[in-house]
């Protein structure tokens, strides 16, 4: 999460947090 905030906050890795939060998403969907 604190990674997550922080490439938020840069504002300059946009892409790679988007990619990171779908990432997320599917290991959460898959573990259910």
């Amino acid at each position: 999460m604190t990674l997550l905030k922080f490439n938020f906050a840069g504002s300059s890795e946009i892409e790679f947090d988007m990619g990171y939060y779908v990432i997320i998403l599917s290991y959460c969907l898959k573990k259910i």
